[in-house]
């Protein structure tokens, strides 16, 4: 069983990782993650509801958190901006990466809606439970596809193998396809299962054993914020800061808010149990694989380990270890904590337009640092020069931010000194170049 001790950016009021055997995956691509209530969760929510309206110009109470999203593309006609960030994962115990490359872990139990399109075509619910290896560490034990607007529905249940349309048992053997009459397919790829809308989305299926890593995108010919979920918002921009949009089509404050948002409710279920139609036709990995393993196609665990017992550090605190050189992983974490309590400030309708044009600026900055989580030297001079010229006006938050910010900078240059020491180590030992002293452990139970 393969292990791998990397965890995903955590956000401030994230459900706590699973312990040192079980160390979280991060999806890889570092994405953003938005920011939590003093020390909530920022990625979009966690998982719930659709139909969302925007909020009325005017009306303090429906806020929308500001975003400097890119404008939608130009068009000589009328047509309706079409989605951009498009792609999307939820793989190991969860981690889960939006459209807009948001990254957050769901580490809750039950049924949650990943995306739902307003247009009534498309829906995707995933059944999330303990894995057996480790209870406390929570899997997609089962993903539900809603492919058409006639309502027909792919379920696929990873620890049975059954795979069922419109609930009732299907076969299809490795290599083929199994078309819907109403718009839309299945196929077995040999590992999984690839389920495409009618529309174009595609939903790709990876099976662990024991449970489902998913990964795909939204189609491309969807409109500007037709589908929303617990992973996020797909829009005609590639902003990360308005992938929380909740049922009432609000920005939440927190990933977790909108995981939470997302539940499934009474009478919205689309995952029954079914009994397999013999060999479901996909080929189950080693059984029992570890959901700490990264997802084949799906992105590579961001650069870091966690700490020595393997437990993710608290969000905006210093590694266990305060005399050892924090990882990419530690700065991945305080990064997203940085940019969740950034996009609640931007939200705030009493802050003053200056502070807040003040604040995009440095939202600009953060966003340009990689997905490694260390800001290059230009970088991090300019974020040093805005946290030492921001105004204080007494917000709490903003307060906080800033001392967040300085405590980045500083675990950025002790990291850059711990790689320029490693590198210097090699030379003089005159051995081929190890792997970064960052990099996630994998090793084999």
């Amino acid at each position: 069983m393969a292990e791998i001790n990397a965890v995903a950016p955590v956000l401030p009021q994230a459900t706590p990782v699973a312990p040192a055997a079980v160390a979280a995956p991060a999806p890889a691509d570092a994405g953003p993650a938005l920011g939590a209530t003093p020390a909530a969760a920022a990625t979009p929510a966690t998982p719930t509801d659709t139909n969302a309206v925007k909020p009325a110009a005017g009306d303090a109470s429906s806020v929308s958190l500001p975003t400097t999203a890119e404008a939608p593309p130009s068009s000589s006609s009328t047509e309706a901006p079409k989605v951009q960030g498009n792609k999307f994962s939820s793989v190991g115990d969860p981690h889960e990466t939006t459209g807009d490359g948001l990254h957050f872990d769901n580490q809750q139990e039950g049924d949650f809606i990943k995306m739902k399109a307003k247009s009534g075509d498309f829906e995707v619910q995933t059944r999330q439970g303990p894995w057996d290896k480790n209870p406390q560490a929570k899997v997609n034990t089962m993903v539900g596809v809603k492919v058409n607007s006639q309502d027909d529905k792919i379920v696929y249940d990873a620890k049975t193998k059954a795979l069922t349309f419109n609930g009732k048992p299907i076969e299809v053997k490795e290599g083929e396809d199994f078309q819907i009459p109403g718009g839309g397919s299945v196929k077995n790829t040999g590992e999984g299962y690839e389920i495409t809308s009618a529309k174009g989305d595609k939903v790709d299926l990876k099976d662990r054993g024991n449970y489902v890593d998913m990964t795909g995108e939204v189609s491309k010919d969807r409109a500007d914020g037709d589908v929303v979920g617990s992973l996020g918002r797909f829009d005609a921009d590639t902003d990360w800061r308005n992938d929380l949009e909740g049922r009432d089509g609000k920005q939440v404050g927190s990933t977790d808010d909108l995981i939470n948002d997302w539940k499934v409710k009474d009478g919205e279920g689309m995952l029954d149990g079914a009994k397999p139609a013999g060999d479901a036709g996909a080929k189950p990995a080693e059984v029992g694989a570890d959901p700490a393993a990264p997802a084949d196609g799906a992105p590579a665990p961001a650069d870091g380990a966690a700490p020595a017992d393997g437990a993710a550090p608290a969000v905006g605190a210093a590694p266990a270890d305060a005399n050892a050189a924090p990882t990419q992983d530690d700065l991945t974490k305080l990064l997203t904590s940085i940019k969740e309590l950034l996009t609640k400030l931007m939200g705030d309708p009493a802050m003053a337009q200056d502070q807040k044009d003040q604040l995009k600026g440095l939202g600009d900055q953060l966003g340009g640092i990689g997905e490694n989580g260390v800001a290059e030297k230009p970088a991090a001079d300019a974020l040093n020069q805005a946290a030492n010229e921001a105004k204080p006006n007494g917000n709490a938050d903003q307060t906080k931010l800033m001392e967040m910010l300085k405590q980045y900078l500083a675990m950025v240059e002790k990291w850059r000194a711990a790689e320029e020491q490693r590198k210097a180590g090699e030379k003089a030992a005159g051995a081929a170049p190890a792997a970064p002293a960052a990099a996630p452990a994998l090793a084999k139970a």
